[in-house]
């Protein structure tokens, strides 16, 4: 996918209790888009408890692409799970602040709390680009089924929410910390957040994955997946180049590669 912010090389970091070991164009910053939305459920999880965040939200697997209008329509506006773009966008509009660029400072504080160590920014350009009027219709249009259906209040502030958290940027080892950090989280949330990867991570195509290598990951369309292995390390890798459901080629098949060798369990 060609938009500011995605990332142009290719790399890997994994990242454990022994340390971090990285490759290829590793320093490289782009915009982590949905490889955020663990966070982001992990934090409303523990701002508002489980049974708010079931309110709002199923956690459920989606059988459709994670932009799908038609499915969120004919599930009543209600959003399949957190990782698709209704679901975090609901999510979004939740965070603390008196507006999108307050809220977002809201979740980058509890960010740098839960891993000090990854270098998390926003992405300007990126978000100038996705935010203009014609860009996105289609999670525009998401945003208005959300707001009719009272998902949410105000549909223009959760869709730039939304896209604030998506326009984050860091390396590819910044998300391996963040993994690590959740791979290692003691939250009450944590095995909540890890179940919902497992279901839906790489959205319609995660069964297949989880078949293949038992890995709960997340993917992002800037071309990054993040993958938690048994032995509480997480391995991240990025390259652009992206499949037909919006997930990064190379990684996958170096994850899965890894997977196979049994060198992480």
């Amino acid at each position: 996918m060609d938009f500011t912010g995605a990332c142009q090389g290719t790399a890997a970091c994994l990242a454990s209790t022994d340390g971090v070991v990285s490759a290829g164009d590793y320093q490289e910053r782009f915009t982590l888009m949905s490889a955020i939305k663990p966070f982001l459920l992990l934090h409303v999880l523990e701002t508002y408890g489980a049974a708010q965040v079931d309110a709002w939200v199923d956690d459920r697997p989606s059988a459709e692409p994670y932009y799908s209008l038609e499915q969120l329509m004919a599930d009543g506006g209600r959003p399949r799970n957190a990782m698709i773009n209704s679901g975090a966008m609901v999510l979004a509009s939740k965070l603390a602040g008196g507006d999108p660029a307050a809220q977002m400072e809201s979740f980058l504080a509890w960010l740098s709390a839960f891993c000090p160590e990854a270098h998390i920014t926003l992405h300007p350009e990126a978000l100038a680009e996705l935010t203009e009027p014609d860009a996105d219709i289609t999670n525009q249009m998401i945003a208005m089924v959300l707001r009719r259906t009272r998902q949410i209040d105000d549909h223009h502030a959760a869709f730039e929410a939304y896209f604030r958290l998506c326009c984050l940027q860091g390396s590819v080892r910044d998300i391996a910390l963040l993994g690590l950090a959740l791979a290692r989280s003691s939250s009450i949330y944590r095995s909540r957040v890890i179940h919902t990867m497992s279901h839906s991570g790489l959205y319609e195509a995660t069964p297949q994955w989880m078949a293949a290598t038992s890995l709960p990951a997340k993917s992002g369309v800037s071309g990054v997946v993040f993958a938690l292995f048994p032995n509480g390390s997480c391995l991240a890798a990025c390259d652009p180049l992206l499949d037909d459901g919006g997930n990064p080629v190379l990684p996958q098949r170096l994850l899965r590669a890894v997977s196979d060798s049994g060198l992480l369990n």
